[in-house]
This record gives structure tokens, sequence and C-alpha cells, in this order.
């Protein structure tokens, strides 16, 4: 009895010198809990790499909120002019929660807005495009302010577009392949860190290739709204790209399934940020377009 008596009082003892550090431990996870992640990526800009903050539940609900309070003043424009003042102030209150990163509200203003493209070329662009208006599409818009929030998108910039495209024309071609596959891996890398001020690509919806199975058709879903040549164009609800661009595929080395990505912007240029699997962005592209139906 007194053995088990000693035994039982050193067990007190350790339980009591154990418990502050479970109590710390559970107090600790409990405030990382009511922590939310948003991460900002800069599409277009030299050197500015991508920034992670975390917000209380309460400041993450304000963003959101404040995603949905500029859905509701872009659906009342009717001008570019008031959309870019729409992008200016929106630019202003993202900073406020430190959502820019190392990113001035002066740069990221002028990366929502300016085309990653000189006026001249735009202009040739612009003339252009009038020139045969007829042929343009409904479900697409050309050099075009661009805002959205979607879900089941995937930004890609050029080096990894490159790179893919090498890679799938030498599948047979084991050095070459081999090569274009580590640079597609270093690319996709640098795209995101972002050392290149080039433009992106932006992929609604996918669709899944397996074995022996009919392929998956993958929506985005969420909202998008454009104004540039062809006015004002928005799109809600599911969504895929439709752009007559052949999509990267993802996965399916060594196994027996693969994606195919479906283009809807390119030339895109500005500010993404993610939040809850969901992606907003405010920028400017060069072509836009978007359907309820897969491309191809």
């Amino acid at each position: 009895m007194k053995k088990l008596l000693a035994v039982g009082v050193i067990v007190l003892f350790l339980g009591l010198a154990i418990a502050p550090s479970i109590n710390a431990n559970v107090s600790k996870a409990s405030i990382e809990s009511e922590m939310v992640e948003i991460t900002t990526e800069v599409c277009g800009i030299n050197g500015v790499t991508p920034n992670t903050v975390l917000l209380s539940k309460e400041d993450a609900e304000e963003v959101e909120a404040l995603f949905d309070s500029i859905r509701e003043r872009l659906n009342a424009t009717e001008t570019r002019e008031d959309t870019e003042q729409i992008f200016k102030e929106a630019v202003v209150e993202l900073d406020k929660y430190g959502l820019l990163g190392g990113l001035s509200v002066r740069q990221a203003q002028r990366m929502a807005i300016y085309p990653n493209f000189v006026s001249k070329q735009i202009n040739l662009l612009e003339r252009m495009i009038y020139t045969h208006r007829e042929l343009i599409d409904e479900n697409e818009n050309h050099l075009c302010l661009v805002a959205g929030r979607t879900t089941d998108t995937w930004f890609e910039n050029l080096g990894t577009l490159l790179c893919y495209r090498l890679m799938d024309n030498n599948i047979n071609n084991i050095i070459i392949s081999r090569i274009s596959f580590i640079g597609y891996l270093l690319f996709s890398l640098f795209s995101y860190f972002n050392p290149f001020a080039i433009s992106y690509r932006i992929n609604y919806g996918k669709c899944r290739y397996e074995h022996e199975m009919s392929p998956i058709e993958y929506y985005a879903s969420g909202w998008v709204y454009t104004i540039g040549i062809k006015g004002i164009k928005t799109w809600q609800d599911n969504m895929q790209g439709t752009l007559p661009i052949e999509g990267t595929s993802l996965g399916g080395f060594g196994t027996l399934w693969y994606d195919v990505l479906y283009p809807g912007a390119v030339g895109f240029t500005g500010v993404k940020i993610t939040l809850d699997n969901e992606d907003f962005y405010i920028g400017s592209a060069l072509w836009v377009k978007i359907g309820n139906e897969p491309p191809y």
C-alpha cells in the first residue's frame, strides 16, 4: 500500500507539472484556429513574391464583404472611368488589411488599370479589333478591365506554358521531354515567386480524363466582370473558359488520369487574392472568353 501511495503521489505531481503545458498548447491552437489565412499574388510585375497574412475571422469577413461591395458597385457602372475608380478605391481598402505585401498602393493601382503593353501597341490592337467588331462573339471581350471571384481557377505565366508545350510536342524524345519537364517545374516555381514582369493566363474549370471512365467536367463558380471593346460583359454561376486555345494538362505523371484546363483569359496583369479556396482578382486582360459549355 505504501508503494502504491508513493506511485500515486508521483503521478499526481507529474500531472500537475504537465497540465500547464497542455493548457497552453490548447489555448495556442484555439487562437490559431480563429485566424484566417489570405494569400495575395501579383501577376505581371518584377520581384514581388506572394504575400500571406493571418487575419481574425472578423477582419476576414470584412474582406469578403469588400469583395461583395466591389461586385455591387461594378454592376451599377456604365463607363470604364467609373470602373477604374472602383479598382483604385478597392486597392486602397485591400492595403488597409496588409494584403498588398511589398507592393505600394500606386503600383497596385497602375497594374490593375493599365495593360502590360505600351500605348502604341494598345492603339494598334484597338484599331484592328474595331475594324472586325462583327467577328467578336457575344461571350467575349477584348482589351478590358477584369474583376472576378471564382472557384476552380488556375493562373499560369508564359514561361510555364512554353515549357509545357515543348514537353508535350516532344513526348517521345526522352532528353527534350525531361529537359522541358524540369524547365516546366522551374518556371512554375518562378511563377509562384513571380520574378518576371509577364502577363498571365486564367483558366476556368477543367476536364478530368481517367482510364476506362467517361470524362468528368468541372466548372468554375462565381462571377466575372469585364469592360472593354464590347462594352460590359459579365458571367456568373457555373462557367468554363472557352478561348480557342489548347489547355494545359495537369497531373497524370505515372498515374491513369490527367486534367485539362480551360483557358478563359489571356494577357492578364493585376492582383489575385486567395481566400477559402476562392480567387478574387482585379486587373486588365487582352482577351476574355467564357461560356457554360466546354470548348472542345
